[in-house]
């Protein structure tokens, strides 16, 4: 369980459209969708980053992931994850989900999945990763809100700072944080979103007190503008990232900084905080 919590394997350099991974944010098993098994695909840069830079032959279809699933709840009974139940399916994998062609149909497979699997598949939730950047198309938003009302999906929104400097840092993205922030704003005024929050060290600097303002105003001005969030997500560096520069906060440095964030921010929102290994605090008062 913990090589698969670590690695999230994909298959010969990441070709795999459908893998299992026992994930710290959905506390169990979690089975992955892979819309890029060809090539890491994304407009971020995110120095943490566990995806490397890798091409081969792979190809997407439609046609197959509705097969490996189909073939993973078929198996699931009589696999090694025969006792392990499966708290979702999601949509991420080797880049940003909403950049591919693929993605409304892979959206559409999962569901239909979820319908034909109703012991197993259809008491997971349908989660999608996303870096946000996909609320600024209005056709990809239109499909998200379409999804979350007729799907039950869950989006679990990137929002890994409050100020430009620090997202800049962190994306390493031309994206306008602002920007953004008002597109995430506006999708969430309709369908509910939950903000993961990537907390960790980029060579000497570490999340300051600063920073913890800056992203509790943010948060605290989606709210005030109408935006529905459903829970905050606080985690740190699990997997081995993209620059070995990057690591990890300890679990008294997490607490240290959600200690400034909380008093700042609706009191409303659940928070959840994830070290390396779990969850370590859960506030929803």
């Amino acid at each position: 369980m913990q090589s698969l919590q670590k690695n999230h394997p994909r298959g010969e350099s990441g070709a795999d459209l459908v893998y299992p991974v026992f994930s710290r944010r959905s506390n169990g098993l979690s089975v992955g969708i892979n819309l890029f098994p060809t090539i890491k695909t994304c407009n971020f840069n995110c120095p943490y980053c566990e995806v490397r830079p890798f091409r081969n032959d792979a190809s997407f279809s439609l046609e197959r992931l509705e097969a490996d699933l189909v073939e993973f709840f078929q198996n699931q009974a009589c696999g090694r994850f025969a006792s392990i139940p499966v708290r979702d399916i999601c949509i991420s994998g080797n880049g940003e989900p909403t950049l591919s062609p693929y993605f409304a149909g892979a959206l559409a497979v999962c569901v239909k999945i979820r319908t034909a699997f109703p012991e197993t598949a259809g008491k997971a939730d349908l989660v999608l990763i996303t870096n946000g950047t996909g609320f600024l198309d209005d056709s990809i938003a239109r499909v998200l809100h379409e999804a979350v009302s007729s799907g039950n999906l869950q989006i679990w929104a990137k929002l890994d700072a409050g100020s430009q400097d620090l997202f800049s840092a962190m994306s390493r993205s031309g994206y306008n944080l602002e920007a953004i922030v008002q597109a995430m704003t506006a999708f969430a005024r309709q369908s509910p979103l939950t903000i993961q929050t990537m907390l960790c060290r980029l060579g000497e600097r570490e999340p300051t007190p600063e920073d913890a303002r800056c992203y509790a105003a943010t948060i605290s001005a989606m709210v005030n503008a109408g935006a529905k969030i459903q829970a905050i997500q606080f985690y740190t560096v699990a997997r081995i990232p993209l620059e070995p520069s990057v690591g990890p906060l300890s679990s008294q440095q997490l607490r240290a900084y959600i200690g400034y964030i909380l008093p700042l921010i609706p009191s409303a929102i659940p928070v959840h905080v994830y070290d390396e290994s779990g969850e370590i605090w859960m506030d929803a008062e």
